[in-house]
Order: C-alpha cells, then structure tokens, then sequence
C-alpha cells in the first residue's frame, strides 16, 4: 500500500506515482461505455446495476507531481453519474479500515448509494456477493496492491453471478520486482493468483529472472 497523506478534502489520500491517472481514466472509460447496458437495469421494478470494489483504497489519491484526483471507487461513481446511468448499488471493501472508512465518507459526500465492508477481498466478496441481486448487472473492479493478496478463489466466486464483468489492475512493478523471488519460492504469490502454474509452465532460470528485478 502507498502512503497515507492528508487530502485537501482532510481525509487521508493515497501517495501515488502518476501512472494512477492512466489507471483511474480507463475504469472510467468503462464505466462510461457501459451506461447503455447499465440503464437497462436501473430503475423501478428493475434489478439494478452495482459496482464492486474489493481493493477501494481511501477513494483520493494525491500524485507526486503535487495534483490531488478521485480514487476508483469514487471516479467510477462520478462517471456513472456524470453519464446518465448512476449505479444503483456502491459495494466497497479493503481490508484497511482507515482506508476503507475515508472512502466510504467520501462516496456518501457524492450522494453514492454506498455500503461498506471491512477485511480481506476473499472474505469481503462472500459477504458482497449475499447482497446482490442474481437478476443484476454487476461490475467488479479489483486493484490490488500486491499480485498476492489477489486469490484466484475470488474471481470464481464473482463469477458464480450470471453478468458479473471484470476489470482487473495488476501492476507491472510489482510483479517485475518480485519475479525472481516468485519463481523460487516454494510458496509464492503465484500460488494464490494462478493455482497449478509450476505445472503448467517451464519458468526461466533463476538467473534470468533475477535480471528482471
């Protein structure tokens, strides 16, 4: 996780490189190619359209360069607006409760229909998936902040809904940075994130990969 900073909102931000921006515009980009079919589902009589955050961060991060942005929990939702088409439903989770509470505030200051739940992504999307309607369209974005802390057990629980899209952030750094340490470890972030890979790859010599750290 990045470092906590204090936003010009006062509530804690996340320290971030400016790579984020990037981030934080193609999930917006899909949020607003999606409004079409998002609309479908919204209204009265109608299932609704939710996002799902299990990695929310405190929803504000500050860029390095000084310029203060919305995190992705809270620029989905204002894209969902801003497009028409609002989700009906905001579920967020981190297992940083600091984190998780300043998102939480900042989504009910933006009028977000918001619900909050506090611990690690593969208990938290139990407890998200309980609250959904099976009749829904749901989007999931996941944005971890370790390629380890993402259990492949998680997108098949998402995927036990019948319209459950997904968008997944990994970041480049991380993964290159631990490479080497993956691939020889007994039991690495690989096992959770790709169950069986040891089995169904042939990796580079350790001496390679550590050239890549």
């Amino acid at each position: 996780m990045g470092e906590l900073v204090e936003g010009d909102d006062g509530l804690p931000a996340e320290d971030v490189g400016p790579w984020a921006i990037e981030k934080y515009n193609y999930l917006c980009r899909y949020v607003d190619i999606s409004r079409g079919a998002r609309g479908k589902f919204i209204g009265p009589g109608k299932a609704g359209a939710t996002y799902l955050d299990l990695f929310c961060g405190p929803g504000r991060a500050k860029v390095r360069n000084g310029e203060f942005t919305d995190g992705g929990c809270v620029a989905a939702w204002r894209k969902s607006v801003a497009g028409g088409g609002p989700f009906s439903q905001v579920f967020i989770a981190d297992i940083d409760e600091v984190r998780l509470n300043a998102a939480a505030e900042r989504l009910k200051q933006a009028g977000a229909p918001v619900t909050a739940f506090h611990g690690p992504a593969l208990q938290t999307v139990e407890s998200i998936l309980k609250r959904l309607d099976p009749y829904g369209l749901h989007f999931a974005f996941l944005d971890p902040f370790s390629l380890g802390v993402l259990d492949f057990r998680i997108f098949q629980k998402l995927a036990k809904r019948k319209r459950m899209d997904i968008l997944v952030h990994l970041s480049k750094m991380d993964l290159q940075r631990n490479l080497g340490r993956n691939l020889a470890a007994d039991v690495s972030a690989f096992d959770a994130f790709a169950p069986g890979w040891k089995e169904r790859s042939t990796p580079p010599k350790a001496s390679k990969a550590l050239e890549l750290n």
